[in-house]
């Protein structure tokens, strides 16, 4: 069977020397951007859903003490049998002076 690719936004065609795989070339060295892991833990699954990604229970207030800043979360897993994986993301702000929540409530962001 063979390798087929979008030409353009209309037209599929099979690879060939006349119709190589279209690569992506630059003649500027990529940046790599340094990422300085703020959290690496082991979550285990069990029948408590209600529990942060540290494990703990209490609903507590965010506060930015201990905190950085970011804006991208990398997560993986890997599972060891035939059940779901439900997670939910959820983000709120903080008041920047005092750390205090800004809103009354989690937002879901993911």
């Amino acid at each position: 069977m063979p390798i087929r690719f979008l030409k353009n936004a209309s037209e599929i065609t099979d690879v060939s020397w006349e119709a190589p795989l279209p690569v992506l070339e630059t003649s500027k060295e990529r940046k790599l951007v340094q990422a300085d892991p703020l959290l690496t833990a082991l979550v285990i699954a069990d029948t408590n859903a209600n529990r942060d990604i540290l494990g703990n229970t209490a609903a507590e207030q965010p506060t930015l003490s201990h905190c950085g800043q970011y804006h991208t979360l990398i997560w993986t897993g890997t599972k060891s049998a035939a059940s779901d994986v439900n997670y939910i993301i959820e983000a709120r702000s903080t008041d920047i002076n005092s750390g205090g929540p800004l809103a009354g409530g989690w937002f879901q962001v993911a």
